[in-house]
Protein backbone atom coordinates (compact mmCIF):
# COMPACT_ATOMS: atom_id res chain seq x y z
CA UNK A 1 0.00 0.00 0.00
CA UNK A 2 2.64 2.62 0.99
CA UNK A 3 5.26 3.37 -1.48
CA UNK A 4 8.76 2.24 -1.07
CA UNK A 5 10.20 5.54 -0.30
CA UNK A 6 7.67 6.13 2.42
CA UNK A 7 8.34 2.90 3.98
CA UNK A 8 11.77 3.14 4.12
CA UNK A 9 12.08 6.91 5.78
CA UNK A 10 8.84 5.24 8.28
CA UNK A 11 11.01 2.53 9.52
CA UNK A 12 13.79 5.44 9.65
CA UNK A 13 11.78 7.11 12.29
CA UNK A 14 10.65 3.70 13.88
CA UNK A 15 14.35 2.72 14.17
CA UNK A 16 15.68 6.21 15.71
CA UNK A 17 13.67 6.72 18.90
CA UNK A 18 16.26 8.10 21.34
CA UNK A 19 16.21 7.54 25.01
CA UNK A 20 14.62 10.84 26.72
CA UNK A 21 18.28 12.93 28.78
CA UNK A 22 17.28 12.70 32.66
CA UNK A 23 16.37 16.11 33.31
CA UNK A 24 13.48 15.73 30.70
CA UNK A 25 12.43 11.73 32.28
CA UNK A 26 12.18 13.66 35.94
CA UNK A 27 10.48 15.88 34.98
CA UNK A 28 7.82 14.06 33.32
CA UNK A 29 8.10 11.74 36.25
CA UNK A 30 7.08 14.71 38.74
CA UNK A 31 4.34 16.14 36.68
CA UNK A 32 2.73 12.60 36.71
CA UNK A 33 3.39 11.09 40.08
CA UNK A 34 3.76 12.08 43.68
CA UNK A 35 6.81 14.12 44.47
CA UNK A 36 7.74 11.27 46.68
CA UNK A 37 7.51 8.85 43.92
CA UNK A 38 11.09 7.01 44.70
CA UNK A 39 10.21 6.55 47.67
CA UNK A 40 8.11 3.34 46.98
CA UNK A 41 11.31 1.94 44.81
CA UNK A 42 14.04 -0.03 46.04
CA UNK A 43 16.15 0.44 42.86
CA UNK A 44 14.90 2.19 39.64
CA UNK A 45 17.17 2.50 36.49
CA UNK A 46 17.55 5.82 34.86
CA UNK A 47 18.72 4.36 31.73
CA UNK A 48 15.92 2.52 29.76
CA UNK A 49 15.46 -1.17 28.87
CA UNK A 50 13.57 -0.57 25.94
CA UNK A 51 12.56 3.05 23.50
CA UNK A 52 10.06 2.94 21.17
CA UNK A 53 8.44 5.79 19.06
CA UNK A 54 6.06 7.28 21.83
CA UNK A 55 7.84 6.41 24.93
CA UNK A 56 10.64 4.27 27.01
CA UNK A 57 10.55 1.77 29.31
CA UNK A 58 12.61 1.80 33.12
CA UNK A 59 13.14 -1.12 35.41
CA UNK A 60 12.33 -0.91 38.92
CA UNK A 61 12.03 -2.39 42.36
CA UNK A 62 9.15 -1.66 44.61
CA UNK A 63 9.68 -1.90 48.16
CA UNK A 64 7.65 -4.80 49.89
CA UNK A 65 8.37 -6.55 52.98
CA UNK A 66 9.41 -9.91 50.95
CA UNK A 67 12.35 -8.35 49.46
CA UNK A 68 10.81 -6.51 46.55
CA UNK A 69 8.74 -6.83 43.50
CA UNK A 70 10.32 -6.21 39.89
CA UNK A 71 8.48 -3.47 38.38
CA UNK A 72 8.83 -1.53 34.82
CA UNK A 73 7.75 2.08 34.50
CA UNK A 74 6.78 3.35 31.01
CA UNK A 75 7.01 6.74 30.32
CA UNK A 76 5.56 8.71 27.67
CA UNK A 77 8.12 11.14 25.74
CA UNK A 78 6.44 14.43 26.61
CA UNK A 79 4.45 16.17 23.45
CA UNK A 80 3.24 12.57 21.91
CA UNK A 81 0.04 13.08 23.00
CA UNK A 82 -0.25 16.28 21.53
CA UNK A 83 0.89 15.84 18.20
CA UNK A 84 -1.80 12.95 17.18
CA UNK A 85 -4.21 14.82 15.60
CA UNK A 86 -1.49 16.93 13.44
CA UNK A 87 0.37 13.93 12.79
CA UNK A 88 -2.92 12.01 11.77
CA UNK A 89 -3.42 14.60 9.36
CA UNK A 90 0.19 15.11 8.00
CA UNK A 91 -0.82 11.19 7.26
CA UNK A 92 -3.78 12.23 5.24
CA UNK A 93 -2.23 14.75 2.97
CA UNK A 94 0.44 12.25 2.47
CA UNK A 95 -1.97 9.49 1.75
CA UNK A 96 -3.73 11.96 -0.60
CA UNK A 97 -0.89 13.74 -2.42
CA UNK A 98 0.55 9.88 -3.07
CA UNK A 99 -2.92 8.76 -4.56
CA UNK A 100 -2.94 5.41 -2.10
CA UNK A 101 -6.94 6.27 -1.72
CA UNK A 102 -9.15 4.59 -4.39
CA UNK A 103 -11.51 8.03 -5.77
CA UNK A 104 -14.38 8.17 -3.71
CA UNK A 105 -13.31 6.75 -1.24
CA UNK A 106 -14.11 8.48 1.84
CA UNK A 107 -12.04 8.29 4.75
CA UNK A 108 -13.03 11.06 6.92
CA UNK A 109 -14.62 9.27 10.04
CA UNK A 110 -12.31 7.17 10.15
CA UNK A 111 -9.64 9.22 10.48
CA UNK A 112 -11.46 10.97 13.13
CA UNK A 113 -12.25 7.76 15.03
CA UNK A 114 -8.42 6.98 14.31
CA UNK A 115 -7.63 10.61 16.23
CA UNK A 116 -9.74 9.38 19.21
CA UNK A 117 -8.62 6.06 19.32
CA UNK A 118 -4.36 6.78 19.46
CA UNK A 119 -5.16 9.95 22.22
CA UNK A 120 -6.81 7.12 24.57
CA UNK A 121 -3.46 4.87 23.18
CA UNK A 122 -1.95 7.83 25.29
CA UNK A 123 -3.84 8.17 27.90
CA UNK A 124 -2.28 6.04 30.48
CA UNK A 125 -4.42 6.23 33.29
CA UNK A 126 -7.05 5.09 31.11
CA UNK A 127 -4.55 2.35 30.11
CA UNK A 128 -4.20 0.97 33.58
CA UNK A 129 -7.69 0.57 34.43
CA UNK A 130 -7.62 -1.15 31.11
CA UNK A 131 -5.14 -3.26 32.23
CA UNK A 132 -6.12 -4.01 35.67
CA UNK A 133 -9.78 -5.09 33.79
CA UNK A 134 -8.45 -7.52 31.92
CA UNK A 135 -6.61 -9.04 34.20
CA UNK A 136 -9.33 -9.48 36.15
CA UNK A 137 -11.19 -11.24 33.20
CA UNK A 138 -8.33 -13.33 32.63
CA UNK A 139 -8.43 -14.17 36.25
CA UNK A 140 -11.70 -14.85 35.95
CA UNK A 141 -11.25 -17.36 33.36
CA UNK A 142 -9.28 -19.63 35.89
CA UNK A 143 -6.49 -20.60 32.76
CA UNK A 144 -3.22 -20.78 34.93
CA UNK A 145 -1.27 -20.38 31.63
CA UNK A 146 -2.34 -16.95 31.18
CA UNK A 147 -1.10 -14.02 33.14
CA UNK A 148 -1.73 -10.14 32.91
CA UNK A 149 1.15 -8.21 35.10
CA UNK A 150 -0.25 -6.25 37.75
CA UNK A 151 -0.80 -2.54 37.91
CA UNK A 152 0.78 -0.67 40.90
CA UNK A 153 -1.48 2.69 41.10
CA UNK A 154 0.88 4.88 42.68
CA UNK A 155 3.04 4.89 40.25
CA UNK A 156 0.76 5.35 37.62
CA UNK A 157 0.15 9.12 35.91
CA UNK A 158 -1.41 10.14 32.51
CA UNK A 159 1.88 9.56 31.38
CA UNK A 160 3.44 7.31 33.31
CA UNK A 161 2.17 3.00 33.77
Amino acid sequence: LIPPQIQQVLERVRHGADAMPRSQLETVLLQNLAPNWQDQLQTFEWDPIAAASIGQVHRGKLKTEAGGTDVVLKVQYPGVADSISSDVDNLMRLVRTTSMLPKGLYVENAVEVAKKELALECDYTYEAKAQLRYRDLVKACGDAHLNVPDVHLPLCGKRVL
